[in-house]
């Protein structure tokens, strides 16, 4: 009886003394390791934001209002650290959030992150050795991925990766695990890819190496279209020797230099930009939000899309001034909002009037106004869908309404072209007579605006021969994207053409993806307008007179 007395205090004691030991941490769960995975994967996230600015640099030019990198975490190999949907040139470490390979953030949940996160994530899954990612969506790598030419790299071409085939890929967007994970098998264990419609993507063991191979795919696209447009027979270098004969020296002529250790030099430029950039874009001052649904935000959202669309940076509207931008109003869909008769890169709110479908101006009572407002009228009065408008003069655009070659949609932004765009003639709609007012194949009446409309039809745009565009959107936001994302599409079909080979192109059934925010709007105001005053026009002492008749 002792004895199994002893024995059951023996094992309550084991039992006891079991439940209160602490096993002793490991080496990875210390205190002191915690810290250095979290000091190593901020500094990781610190070098991303540089990387961001670095390749939206005007001297990288790799990324800009579009684009996105990523790189994997230094201490966990299932975690990748990418931004939320805003655009590369404006990164901070606030947008950087840690991701699983899944695509989906590790802690909380991001409400705007970036569509085509998945590029990254199956690209990771499918190849533990890379370590950092970039999409770019430069027009002349896009021209290569629609054409049957090739892009020469490293002694080898860029395979293209054709989306079309699998499901969803008809959109142009590689916004799916199904898309992303397709991607991954067609690079393979290359480290470049150039993908449909779309852009190329840049894989690499490291993210020096993903800066220099984003770079160099981005100067190797514009060298070939260069000796494609030269001509002639290249030649290059042909190597019929292992070893270089006695006269061309060796290492012992290289001289001190030759053996002392030498930094990155192009590294510290790269740092140099990404730093430069991010020191010139100190965070926007906090101002009291405007309601988005109010006319106050429409109007606002006009003046910014002026003056963005005359930008140099976009370029859809020409700088002689003749062009313009409205935006219907959203507390009374039978008004709509149009500068009067001013250049729109000077557009500001005064200049700003509400009219109503009848182009009568609501209370700005008698002032100049668009010969051609009957365009915006009556393509509001037929398409309620349509809430901002612009003509423009675009010269791409122009040559294509023109031209007899199709503008076809070439470009995942600019699927809204579908099976083409119709052309608007108006010598059909004048007895082939010039217009009737202003110039003579000016939009000036209501019967002519009414022609259009009718011309469109369920299209967001019509091509104007001779004359330019006219094109609808559902905002004044995506009105700027899908103007420049047109533009885009047809310097991509130019530049394809040129190249000599097939040109291919989506079918027409794919949609444009409505994107509920614009990151690349404020990429653009950034560029654009900085910190100036958009309601301040500077007034020059002496110039051109402001009557053609003087």
């Amino acid at each position: 009886m002792k004895v199994r007395t002893f024995l059951c205090l023996f094992s309550l004691s084991l039992l006891l003394w079991g439940c209160s030991y602490e096993v002793p941490p490991t080496e990875a769960e210390t205190p002191a390791a915690v810290d250095e995975s979290a000091n190593r994967d901020q500094a990781l996230i610190e070098e991303l934001v540089l990387i961001n600015r670095m390749l939206s640099s005007k001297e990288m030019a790799v990324l800009g209002a579009f684009g996105h990198v990523s790189a994997r975490s230094r201490t966990n190999p299932d975690r990748y650290f990418i931004s939320n949907a805003v655009s590369p040139a404006l990164v901070t470490a606030g947008n950087i959030y840690e991701s699983d390979l899944e695509s989906a953030p590790v802690a909380g949940n991001r409400p705007d992150p970036l569509d085509e996160r998945f590029i990254h994530g199956e690209i990771y899954k499918a190849r533990p050795d890379v370590m950092a990612i970039a999409y770019t969506s430069l027009p002349e790598l896009v021209a290569f991925s629609v054409s049957s030419v090739p892009l020469p790299r490293n002694n080898g071409q860029v395979p293209v990766f054709d989306l079309r085939p699998t499901p969803g890929g008809q959109n142009g967007l590689i916004n799916t695990p199904a898309l992303g994970k397709a991607l991954a098998e067609s690079l393979g264990m290359g480290n470049s890819i150039l993908t449909f419609g779309h852009g190329a993507v840049v894989a690499s063991p490291s993210t020096n190496n993903m800066v220099s191979g984003a770079l160099g795919l981005r100067m190797a696209a514009e060298q070939r279209l260069f000796e494609i447009g030269v001509g002639g027979r290249l030649n290059h270098m042909v190597f019929t020797r292992e070893t270089a004969i006695p006269e061309a020296g060796g290492v012992e002529n290289t001289g001190p230099s030759g053996r002392v250790e030498r930094i990155d030099r192009f590294a510290a430029f790269f740092n140099f930009m990404g730093a430069r950039d991010l020191s010139g874009n100190p965070n926007p001052a906090i101002v009291a939000p405007v309601d988005p649904n109010s006319d106050q935000a429409v109007i606002e959202d006009l003046v910014i899309a002026n003056r963005l669309l005359a930008s140099a940076e976009i370029g859809v509207l020409t700088p002689d001034g003749l062009a313009h931008v409205s935006a219907r109003s959203r507390t009374n869909p039978d008004h709509f909002f149009i500068p009067h008769d001013v250049a729109p890169g000077m557009v500001t709110a005064a200049d700003v009037i509400e009219t109503d479908l009848d182009t009568r101006p609501i209370t700005a009572g008698d002032v100049p106004q668009y010969s051609e407002r009957f365009i915006h009228s009556e393509i509001y009065r037929a398409r309620p869908d349509i809430m901002a408008v612009i003509h423009a003069h675009t010269p791409e655009l122009r040559t294509f309404g023109q031209s007899s070659v199709p503008l076809r949609p070439m470009l995942n932004g600019a699927l809204f072209i579908g099976d083409g765009l119709p052309i608007y003639d108006i010598t059909k709609f004048t007895g082939g007579a010039p217009s009737p007012v202003s110039c003579v194949a000016c939009i000036s009446t209501p019967q002519l605006g009414k022609a259009l409309a009718m011309v469109m039809g369920t299209k967001d745009g019509s091509l104007l021969l001779d004359h330019g565009i006219a094109l609808g959107a559902p905002s004044a936001r995506a009105l700027v994207s899908r103007a420049h994302a047109l533009k885009m599409n047809a310097r991509i079909q130019q530049i394809a053409i040129s190249l000599g080979g097939t040109v291919n192109a989506f079918d027409g059934t794919g949609k444009t993806a409505t994107p509920a925010i614009y990151p690349e709007w404020d990429y653009w105001k950034h560029v654009v307008l900085g910190s100036s005053d958009i309601n301040s026009i500077p007034k020059a002492p002496n110039g051109l007179a402001l009557n053609p008749r003087q």
